[in-house]
């Protein structure tokens, strides 16, 4: 989905999924830059995360396109 290199950035779309992993695993941002040993100021990890929060509603929309949202299937209210 995401390209090798990232336009306009000098980081790897596989250093940033690996980033992605280990946040949605529940590290914060600082200590998930610190475990992979990113090779850049922990200011880009937060404007990172800026950018790709600005983008999901763009994101949500390209992909519904492609394929229905999910169901969402909530328990019956006792």
């Amino acid at each position: 989905m995401l390209a090798d290199v990232l336009l306009r950035h000098t980081l790897t779309a596989s250093l940033v999924w690996r980033w992605l992993v280990e946040v949605m695993a529940g590290l914060s941002l600082k200590a998930a830059a610190e475990k992979l040993r990113l090779p850049f100021a922990l200011e880009t990890v937060y404007r990172l995360r800026r950018g790709l929060r600005q983008c999901l509603a763009s994101m949500r929309t390209r992909l519904c396109l492609e394929q229905s949202p999910p169901v969402i299937i909530r328990p019956a209210a006792s």
